[in-house]
């Protein structure tokens, strides 16, 4: 299947740094090349398409009233829709709500923020994500939780502690994991790309494609694939 991804030989199809894309958009690119997610969308995606073409009516009134794209509420409405155990893999192994096409490339904040799932969040903690709406009326800076007085407070405040740094290292990129290695992910995407190829290349001639100027050291592409694979499998933030 065509996974929508760029030719790995070519640099320039590629974000440029690590600050070319926002993390949520970096998560997307990591998730979408993950192996077992594309299997799971690719068993799937038979029953989605039954479904749009069911409920395509349905589905074109509902993103007219949300303001968004006739996939992006496709996407949501059928995910609604799938089995008790794939909901459980999308949200413990891909932090997902909804089963995003993979074969997507771009995605925005809203779409992707709209579509996480915080790993561990106790259900009893009411979590607001970062909107206009949920931000205090007198400083932006401030944002609001609500706590449950019939439930235990201790682990509440630890839950709500982990969500507020979160929304602080996406607000501020200050606390963002792996970030000294962000400036490698363009390169981890091309690796990634690389050994999924048809022609699937040696690591010598990846090395050569990478490193064009040096001599090619099979060893330090392997490595880079071996990194992106880590990162791609674990991709938090």
């Amino acid at each position: 299947m065509d996974w929508g991804v760029p030719d790995w030989r070519d640099a320039d199809a590629y974000p440029k740094s690590g600050d070319a894309l926002t993390i949520r958009q970096w998560w997307w690119q990591f998730t979408r090349r993950n192996p077992e997610y594309r299997r799971l969308w690719q068993e799937r995606q038979p029953l989605r398409q039954e479904f749009a073409e069911r409920n395509i009516d349905w589905c074109r009134t509902m993103a007219a009233n949300d303001g968004c794209s006739l996939d992006i509420e496709i996407e949501h409405q059928w995910s609604k829709h799938l089995f008790p155990r794939d909901l459980q893999n999308l949200r413990v192994k891909f932090r997902l709500t909804a089963f995003l096409d993979p074969r997507v490339d771009r995605r925005d904040d809203l779409n992707l923020r709209s579509c996480q799932h915080t790993e561990g969040a106790p259900a009893h903690v009411a979590y607001f994500n970062m909107s206009e709406l949920e931000k205090d009326q007198d400083d932006e800076n401030f944002y609001l939780l609500r706590f449950d007085l019939k439930r235990p407070i201790p682990e509440q405040l630890e839950a709500a502690g982990k969500h507020l740094l979160e929304m602080q290292r996406h607000a501020s990129g200050k606390a963002v994991k792996w970030h000294r290695d962000t400036d490698k992910w363009p390169l981890f995407l091309r690796a990634l790309d690389a050994r999924d190829a048809m022609d699937k290349p040696t690591f010598e001639g990846m090395a050569t494609t990478f490193w064009p100027k040096e001599t090619p050291v099979a060893q330090k592409a392997r490595d880079t694939f071996n990194a992106a694979q880590k990162l791609r499998n674990y991709f938090q933030y």
